[in-house]
């Protein structure tokens, strides 16, 4: 059945889906296969009404473009810059949506299609260099301004400093939850809140790593810090990453540079 042909809703979706995606269990013609790419290429468009189905149905999107991933392999009837165009193109909305572990399991399809010192530039998205370059960015400007510095040097003396980068936590967790369910809904509860985690988790290793050297490194510059104060600067530093990345061009935190 060509899914074009019909009107699609909320009724017909998941039959029309199966009967779609039902070839791939065994053999299936290039006419069927054909049929699954055009399916998925307007899933991934998130103005068209494939795509906002996926949304309200909750239907697992990120599963159904690595299940559909053979579909797009390289044959006779479907060439070869054909098959790199859509496998570079899920892997983007893949790691958009932050489904990295998706993105591993499509790994094995795109690396045919790709020479060595591309799959090294791929591998980069791993790390997710737009929140590196956020919590950067949060550094340099925390360490521009000297009205945040004095506070922290005041905070750092109190009992209950430690309240502070949990709060700071607080509000990157929520930051982050927002990040995603732009991309993915917020229907999608589980794995919403997994990949924010995800994501907080990315942004924590890079602050502790942002802390180490302001800690390390403060003695070499003829000044000293303490702990609680490295703390704070890295929490805050960590909280004006993600402020910085809701404004950074309205992409998404794990979208490929």
């Amino acid at each position: 059945m060509d899914h074009s042909a019909i009107v699609l809703n909320s009724w017909n979706f998941q039959a029309t889906r199966e009967e779609i995606f039902h070839p791939l269990r065994g053999d299936s013609s290039p006419e069927e296969r054909e049929r699954i790419r055009s399916w998925m290429r307007e899933a991934v468009k998130p103005s068209s009404q494939i795509a906002q189905l996926y949304r309200v149905l909750e239907i697992d999107l990120d599963g159904d473009i690595v299940r559909a991933a053979p579909a797009f392999r390289s044959t006779l009837h479907y060439g070869r810059y054909d098959s790199r165009y859509a496998f570079r193109m899920f892997w983007r909305v893949l790691f958009r949506r932050c489904a990295i572990c998706h993105a591993r399991r499509l790994g094995p399809y795109l690396r045919p299609t790709e020479s060595l010192p591309w799959r090294l530039w791929r591998v980069k998205d791993y790390f997710m260099p737009r929140l590196i370059v956020g919590v950067l960015m949060g550094f340099f400007i925390l360490l521009s301004s000297s009205g945040l510095i004095d506070v922290f040097q005041h905070l750092q003396n109190d009992r209950y400093w430690f309240i502070v980068p949990v709060v700071f936590l607080v509000f990157v967790l929520g930051l982050a939850i927002t990040n995603v369910q732009r991309q993915i809904g917020r229907s999608s509860g589980p794995a919403l809140f997994r990949r924010s985690l995800g994501l907080v988790a990315y942004g924590a290793v890079y602050a502790c790593i942002g802390a180490a050297v302001h800690y390390w490194g403060a003695p070499r510059l003829c000044y000293r810090v303490t702990f609680p104060f490295v703390v704070l600067c890295a929490a805050s530093a960590m909280l004006l990453g993600f402020v910085f990345q809701l404004f950074w061009q309205d992409q998404a935190l794990g979208d490929p540079l």
